[in-house]
């Protein structure tokens, strides 16, 4: 029988959360994020409100739209990074770019602002990812 912690580690390890992660690195952001269940329909972030929460998907998909209009499909591997929180580790209240609805029931590890930062710092490739995300 594998242990909660076990699974979110394999889950994280499958999804591919982190290009090049080591087991060390996967172990450091499964212990700074929750592992959650996020029923279909539910709102990740909503378009000019700032949010402070990020996820990455590790099942399912999230459906990203900007004025009403669809525009992507954030499935598993997909950021979602909160806005406020920047790739240097600084506060930044700055509005959602794009509206996020979980499309599909997903299961999703979620990082508070403080863990995200703290993963910033102990994993380079993470600000790496918020880089190419557009978040500086």
């Amino acid at each position: 029988m594998r242990s909660g912690v076990d699974g979110k580690l394999e889950r994280l390890a499958e999804a591919r959360v982190l290009p090049g992660a080591t087991a060390n690195d996967l172990l450091h952001l499964g212990r700074l994020a929750d592992l959650v269940t996020i029923p279909s329909g539910e709102v990740l972030a909503v378009e000019g409100v700032p949010s402070p929460w990020s996820y990455v998907v590790l099942d399912g998909a999230a459906l990203l739209s900007s004025c009403g209009r669809p525009l992507a499909v954030a499935g598993a591997g997909a950021w979602l990074f909160g806005t406020g929180c920047m790739a240097d580790g600084r506060q930044a209240p700055h509005p959602a770019p794009v509206s996020a609805v979980a499309g599909s029931e997903v299961e999703a590890l979620t990082f508070r602002p403080q863990d995200l930062r703290v993963a910033l710092d102990l994993l380079p490739g993470l600000r790496r990812v918020m880089a190419r995300a557009g978040f500086r």
